[in-house]
């Protein structure tokens, strides 16, 4: 009859419409690799107006508007909070919560808090202890500096590392290198022309 007709109706939008969304996450993922933020907010927008709702979604689209041409950086930050109480263990997004509230927004403690999580999750991440170093120069406490930096100097900084930082706002790799006592840290080939 026709209650029947229209209970098949609305299973088969609820099946393929969760393909849809599902099919739209994965050219997120995809588009975000290849850093092409534009396009992943238009994804993610359209997952978020099916109903789709996840700490992976409010991950990718504030990591998106963080890194953007134009970056929004309230709005991004805004997800990444969202994100964070719907998965507390992300180690990246604390990273990213931890480089906001630091150097964008100078709030330096409750970024070391931020990472502190992080390095609880993962104590072998150096980034964690380059951004630490980081937040310590803004902090004008540069003996805690060098000290984590010689912490992270002993972790794994490998060339995907090394170009990271590079390309990052963290101090050039040849001053760390220097703080440290060591000759400058070859760049990747591909970071040649990075700035920090």
């Amino acid at each position: 009859t026709a209650a029947i007709r229209i209970c098949r109706r609305y299973c088969l939008l609820i099946y393929f419409g969760g393909m849809e969304t599902e099919r739209l996450l994965e050219e997120a993922r995809e588009l975000y690799e290849q850093e092409q933020y534009d396009k992943v907010l238009g994804r993610i927008d359209r997952c978020f107006r099916a109903g789709m709702e996840s700490a992976e979604l409010y991950k990718l689209r504030g990591m998106s508007l963080r890194l953007k041409k134009n970056p929004s950086f309230d709005k991004g930050s805004a997800d990444l909070m969202k994100s964070l109480e719907m998965n507390p263990c992300d180690t990246e997004v604390l990273h990213a919560v931890a480089f906001d509230c630091s150097l964008d927004y100078r709030r330096f403690d409750e970024g070391l808090a931020f990472l502190a999580r992080a390095i609880e999750i993962d104590p072998y991440n150096p980034r964690y202890d380059l951004l630490a170093a980081e937040i310590y120069r803004k902090k004008g406490m540069s003996d805690k500096r060098l000290e984590v930096l010689a912490s992270a100097e002993g972790k794994n900084l490998t060339p995907d590392v090394l170009s990271e930082i590079a390309r990052s706002k963290l101090n050039p790799l040849h001053t760390v290198a220097a703080e440290l006592g060591h000759a400058p840290i070859p760049l990747p080939a591909s970071c040649k022309n990075c700035t920090a």
